[in-house]
């Protein structure tokens, strides 16, 4: 049975990814969870406290992703494939977790000023390490290795975050289409940023 913590933390990601740090109170957390915010305060002492414990929650999971493709697959085009269709493929759990990335890159507003760690760092870093790994990319400024994740990960997460949206506009039979070719579009783009990027970059 799942201990208090795990059922908070897994709430928490759930209402973080619908609303954004700002839309969510203790209050509400805890009366999903079935507790009171007194009681969610003994487990975490805020919210920005709960909130940080779940990013870190999530970037070891992308980070694991990462490590998974890595050892499975050798080439850096192989690897940055696969690692977006297993974010592609996740469960709700998953897509939840890339909501509350997409949120947290958007939304963080004033509380960047005063954040002292950064979680999601780690991942990003990961994925600059893997392009590195890309025939011609090692010549190229970490700068440019990070606006290249950043591109392909942006394309996905557009994606995940207009489901419901594209469905009911278009049907589900549609929706179907589009996901297939969505995927063949972003095989592409990830084949034609690694394999020409870095040429682009180095203005060869």
């Amino acid at each position: 049975m799942p201990s208090t913590r795990d059922r908070l933390m897994e709430h928490a990601l759930y209402l973080f990814a619908e609303r954004g740090y700002w839309g969510v109170s203790l209050a509400q957390i805890g009366a999903a969870c079935g507790i009171t915010k007194q009681s969610l305060l003994h487990h975490y002492g805020s919210k920005d406290q709960l909130y940080r414990q779940l990013l870190e929650v999530i970037a070891e999971d992308l980070l694991t992703l990462v490590r998974e493709v890595r050892s499975t697959h050798r080439d850096a085009n192989a690897q940055m494939w696969h690692l977006l269709v297993l974010l592609d493929s996740g469960d709700a759990a998953s897509h939840s977790r890339l909501r509350v990335i997409m949120r947290e890159l958007l939304d963080i507003g004033e509380r960047a000023e005063t954040a002292k760690t950064w979680p999601l760092r780690g991942f990003l870093d990961s994925l600059v390490e893997l392009i590195a790994a890309a025939p011609g990319w090692s010549e190229t400024s970490k700068a440019h290795r990070l606006a290249t994740a950043y591109l392909l990960l942006g394309a996905l997460k557009y994606k995940l975050i207009s489901t419901e949206t594209l469905s009911g506009m278009y049907g589900g039979e549609a929706y179907t289409a589009f996901e297939t070719a969505h995927r063949n579009q972003l095989r592409r783009a990830v084949d034609a940023a690694l394999g020409q990027g870095a040429a682009t970059a180095l203005g060869k």
